[in-house]
């Protein structure tokens, strides 16, 4: 039984089902939230569902029809039989208001979840002991993350919207020119196939061991944050937090890395380094060092990012195979189907942010085995979901690693190996291992 203090508009859901059984094509234009568990009032919701039901056999939902058809399953008298659909017709609105009159009904069924989850978590919260309040609390936050989450859904959506937003993203980018249009990543071969990281896109970050990655990510983060002035959010579950800003401290400062651990600086080296230390302490960059985070506190740190900065930039995760999918995934699920979980995850993260995520990857040790060890998609762990969800996929490889006749000693190959908006292909970088650094090549 609902309480009857609940959010509720008897004459909305009257002005409804009154215009519907009036005028019956007018059903087509609110068949979207034509749904029984928004209708407060039990015998109104017996009355949409059996408009849903007609809606589908192509059957106009009109007194005659809906009679019939209440009268078969034995249910005439639960809405006054004739007389009472004939009291319906009563209430009939305009069809031009009947849109309006059904976004009420929604909101009205929105605000009595609400409410009802409100009043669920209060009387659990009654009984929560101390060593339960972590779990407790991530349940409140993802009932009413599905809650915003249904909110959210456009459905579909006109053409000639979406142009005027294409035609608009047009203009904003020749108005540009030359920029990049997404966030960029300091490296101006990279930035001209790619035109910076894109909102909403996925980028995966691969390679095998002591390649680089890490230090690549953080010089993406880094430019990202500090030069070009964008929001980043940097989760790292294998390195400290500390370890990451030597790392940038080092590159920045071009101060060896291996002196961080033994304080051996030159006057020198840290009339450079405090300089450089100074232009980090901003809160454009976050970094979160959580050893296996979750993908549910991972989003949910992201959004928490976007509310209190205003804005959520850039989110790289350093590494993906490290992450977890937290309860999503099942008590029994292998780790492939976890695996799909976060990587879908993520990218449905970026669309929700309308910001790159960018996710570090480790890759199989067979490449190791080919002549050729530069890496491919199918070298990726787990590698069927990732490279379905991924928009590019960019492998970094230092042939000196495999090679000590290496002729290209310091150069690192980042190879686009997908490349959902544009063209695979490669460039190539300095790296300068002694500070962890990678550079524009004409920079050297």
């Amino acid at each position: 039984m609902k309480p009857v203090t609940a959010p509720h508009s008897i004459e909305a859901e009257l002005a409804v089902i009154g215009t519907i059984l009036c005028i019956p094509s007018c059903v087509f234009d609110i068949a979207d939230r034509l749904r029984p568990e928004y209708f407060f009032v039990e015998e109104h919701a017996l009355v949409i569902t059996t408009f849903v039901e007609l809606v589908q056999e192509n059957t106009p939902p009109d007194t005659v029809n809906v009679l019939e058809r209440l009268r078969f399953r034995g249910l005439e008298s639960k809405v006054g039989g004739v007389e009472g659909l004939r009291k319906y017709q009563d209430y009939a609105s305009s069809p031009e208001n009947v849109s309006h009159w059904a976004n009420q009904i929604k909101h009205y069924w929105e605000l009595r979840l609400v409410v009802e989850k409100c009043s669920e978590l209060a009387e659990r919260g009654r009984k929560v002991a101390g060593a339960n309040l972590e779990e407790f609390l991530r349940d409140a936050e993802e009932t009413f993350r599905k809650l915003a989450d249904a909110r959210l859904t456009k459905g579909l959506i006109p053409s000639s919207d979406v142009v005027r937003e294409t035609i608009q993203e047009l203009d904003r980018v020749m108005n540009n020119p030359g920029n990049t249009s997404g966030v960029p990543s300091g490296f101006v071969d990279l930035d001209q196939i790619t035109a910076g990281f894109q909102p909403s896109d996925l980028v995966i970050l691969a390679a095998r061991p002591a390649m680089g990655k890490t230090s690549l990510a953080l010089n993406f983060a880094a430019n990202a944050a500090i030069n070009a002035k964008r929001y980043v959010a940097f989760f790292s579950l294998e390195m400290s937090k500390i370890q990451l800003m030597q790392r940038m401290l080092s590159t920045a400062a071009r101060v060896p890395s291996h002196k961080f651990r033994k304080g051996d600086f030159t006057g020198e080296e840290l009339t450079k380094l405090y300089p450089e230390a100074q232009s980090f302490n901003t809160d454009r960059l976050m970094i979160d060092d959580s050893p296996g985070i979750s993908l549910f506190d991972l989003t949910s740190r992201c959004r928490a990012m976007k509310r209190e900065k205003g804005a959520c930039d850039m989110v790289i995760v350093d590494y993906l195979q490290l992450m977890t999918a937290g309860g999503a995934g099942g008590k029994n699920a292998n780790r492939e189907r976890e695996i799909s979980i976060i990587s879908m995850g993520l990218k449905n993260l970026a669309k929700e942010l309308s910001c790159p995520v960018i996710a570090l990857a480790q890759l199989n040790r067979g490449l190791e085995q080919r002549p050729d060890k530069r890496p491919k998609p199918s070298d990726l762990r787990e590698s069927g979901s990732i490279e379905q969800d991924a928009d590019q996929i960019m492998f970094v490889y230092r042939d000196e690693v495999y090679n000590r006749e290496s002729t290209e000693k310091g150069i690192a190959e980042i190879i686009i190996g997908k490349n959902r908006h544009g063209p695979t292909d490669s460039i190539k970088l300095a790296f300068q291992s002694e500070f962890t650094s990678f550079h524009n090549l004409a920079k050297i």
